[in-house]
């Protein structure tokens, strides 16, 4: 076994490349990706290159730094089938000014 050599990737890969970076080309995943169609579609959301299913809420703000630090905040809620029972789980990050919100 060997460490992936993609680069900020930690997984362990029998090749060069782990499966979830062949999956994107043998590159690091971007963080956050959505994707709209239209305004009334759902939108794709993947996150750490993994496609979120089943969303209940997608939220995503930027802000410019100005004399005001800026900052961003996303929030994606979304529903785990687990064995029992669904679960609600959310994926959320506030950095730079909104961390002080």
């Amino acid at each position: 076994m060997n460490k992936c050599f993609s680069v900020g990737c930690n997984n362990v890969a029998t090749t060069e490349y782990c499966p979830d970076c062949l999956a994107v080309g043998g590159f690091t995943p971007k963080l956050l990706v959505i994707e709209l169609q239209d305004e009334t579609s759902v939108p794709k959301v993947f996150y750490k290159g993994k496609e979120i299913e089943y969303k209940k809420n997608v939220f995503f703000d930027w802000d410019t730094d100005t004399s005001i630090p800026g900052g961003l905040t996303y929030a994606i809620e979304h529903i785990e089938l687990g064995d029992k029972y669904p679960t609600v789980n959310k994926i959320e990050r506030r950095v730079k000014g909104h961390a002080t919100d």
